[in-house]
């Protein structure tokens, strides 16, 4: 490892540990020199990168100071391998954020080239500078009308944040890919639902770390259960979706949210929230964001507008931001300013309002019947539904994997509990979308469930 990331790290680790506290004065680049055997250049670049990074403020005449930390020192992973990574990611940063009257530096051809393209064409909503703007990589953090308009429909959901703590992902898996891969090591222990969203369990798998599960139960959870395993395991990061739950549908209760808050707290474990159904459902955007548990919030566009838009978002502190910000840069430079220019399009005329308030309505109408045709079925009982979600679920004595088998074999689609198990499986469940229970499906489910 290069000196200055030597230098860099220990005094990173000095602040996590409490070493080094917020208001205390960093030794003057002359001392740190003297007192660590390394050049003075050495120091330089290392407290110049402490402030780039926002671990010390300096004080004109006065040196460098440690500031509040914006990371809860229990997550924060700012590895020497992030560091390394991160040098020379700036260059890219600069094409995308800086405009230059003279770029011989560009790595792109000039805009002035893709005119035959005749892309307007394709975009007849965007033109002047909306279209322009989709012929660059843009802004590495998301298209910035966008995020705006995003900011706004968070705060009129109670969520009160600025754009700074917003950063634009290709949905909710590569949010999560984001958060796993800037968060956690190979070997780190989180916490899982389960039955839960079974793509985060492959994430984490592929990637090395320990799941451990909470059994998510027609109420909620076992508090106590809940309390043991942060206090013996020690897990890092919770992992959860409070409202229209993948796969169960249901919402936890107030008491449930607020006794995670507090346990988060105590434990010092991150709350990755997940809410894919923020535009369909009633409530406050999150319960954790504004309490005082550490807490990141994700949501996507995929539930209510299109999968294909592939267009999602994290909302966190502006310095988690900041540094999830580079690790897109690294991994997939930017997302997709023309998906997300589409998508403010649709905010700015109304159609997305329109098109939710319908949504809503036919959410509401889709789950009354679906209920209604469940009820049908002899000895199911499905658990609580948030009507602005998709699903439901119910246990059966039937052997989900075999019922889903024979349904291929009908020409139909069920989704089989055990999928969604975390480790051991607990019983037999199907999980039901109210948008495709037709009267085929329903024909087969009561002929062929509990049987």
């Amino acid at each position: 490892m290069k000196k200055y990331l030597e230098v860099y790290q220990l005094i990173v680790n000095e602040i996590q540990t409490g070493v080094r506290k917020a208001g205390d004065r960093l030794p003057s680049i002359r001392q740190m020199s003297t007192m660590l055997g390394v050049s003075k250049n050495t120091v330089i670049i290392a407290y110049h990168l402490l402030l780039e990074e926002r671990w010390v403020i300096t004080k004109f005449k006065s040196g460098y100071y440690i500031i509040g930390k914006q990371y809860d020192d229990r997550f924060q992973n700012i590895t020497s391998e992030f560091v390394n990574a991160y040098n020379g990611i700036g260059l890219l940063g600069q094409q995308l954020t800086h405009t230059y009257q003279h770029k011989p530096g560009d790595g792109r051809y000039a805009q002035d080239f893709m005119k035959s393209l005749c892309l307007h064409r394709y975009l007849p909503h965007l033109n002047g500078e909306s279209l322009l703007a989709c012929l660059e990589y843009g802004d590495p953090a998301g298209y910035i009308p966008l995020r705006s308009n995003v900011v706004s429909l968070l705060k009129a959901r109670e969520l009160n944040i600025n754009k700074d703590n917003l950063l634009m992902s290709a949905g909710t898996n590569h949010s999560l890919d984001l958060i796993i891969r800037h968060f956690l090591n190979k070997g780190d222990s989180v916490l899982v639902e389960s039955p839960g969203y079974y793509p985060l369990f492959s994430k984490l798998d592929f990637a090395g770390i320990k799941r451990l599960s909470i059994e998510r139960r027609y109420y909620g959870y076992d508090l106590h259960d809940l309390e043991m395993i942060f206090e013996k395991r020690s897990p890092k990061i919770f992992f959860l979706q409070p409202y229209a739950h993948n796969p169960t549908g249901t919402d936890l209760p107030q008491e449930h949210l607020k006794k995670i808050s507090m346990l988060c707290k105590k434990y010092k474990v991150l709350i990755v929230e997940d809410d894919p159904f923020l535009l369909t459902r009633k409530g406050e955007a999150s319960y954790f964001y504004h309490s005082s548990a550490p807490t990141i919030y994700l949501s996507s566009f995929s539930k209510t507008l299109t999968a294909s838009f592939r267009c999602g978002f994290i909302v966190a502190s502006s310095a988690i931001i900041q540094s999830l910000t580079k690790l897109k840069l690294i991994t997939i430079i930017n997302t997709s300013s023309i998906n997300e220019a589409i998508i403010n399009d649709l905010i700015q005329n109304g159609t997305l309002f329109e098109h939710i308030n319908l949504l809503k309505k036919q959410f509401s109408e889709k789950a009354s019947s679906m209920l209604n045709a469940l009820a049908t079925i002899p000895n199911i009982t499905p658990y609580p539904h948030n009507p602005g979600g998709l699903y439901t679920w119910f246990h059966i004595t039937t052997d989900d994997k075999k019922l889903a088998a024979i349904a291929r074999d009908n020409d139909i689609f069920l989704a089989p509990g055990s999928l969604f198990f975390s480790g051991k499986i607990s019983y037999s469940a199907l999980r039901i979308n109210k948008f495709f229970l037709d009267e085929m499906s329903l024909k087969f489910l009561q002929t062929y469930i509990n049987k």
